[in-house]
């Protein structure tokens, strides 16, 4: 299946986010069992985002083991900035890391209609 394009959720950039910092910038794999503990969910809440994040073209998954893609990883490091970005402007965490997704979705859309 080929991947979809445009930016992810904010739901997606949760996940994109998480396995990026666990694995030390794309330098490892993750367990799936660290993405549930780091986020506080449930196993089948990783297990359905890791299938969507994996569609997209943005993990690959290997049993338990995750790790991004470098287009994936390319995304959790833009979330990751927006996000810094977003902290230092006073935004408390649990509300920077969603609303960086939506930004870039956002942009995402805004280049579409330069674009198009």
């Amino acid at each position: 299946m080929r991947p979809e394009k445009g930016a992810p959720t904010a739901s997606q950039g949760k996940y994109l986010q998480a396995i990026c910092r666990l694995s030390r910038g794309g330098q490892r794999m993750v367990f799936q069992r660290d993405v549930v503990r780091w986020l506080s969910c449930s196993k089948p809440s990783v297990s359905r985002a890791a299938a969507l994040l994996r569609q997209r073209g943005w993990l690959e998954r290997d049993r338990r083991d995750l790790a991004l893609t470098p287009e994936g990883l390319e995304w959790a490091l833009r979330l990751c900035q927006a996000r810094r970005q977003l902290e230092t402007l006073g935004v408390p965490e649990t509300a920077a890391a969603p609303a960086a997704a939506v930004l870039l979705a956002a942009e995402g859309a805004e280049r579409q209609e330069q674009d198009g």
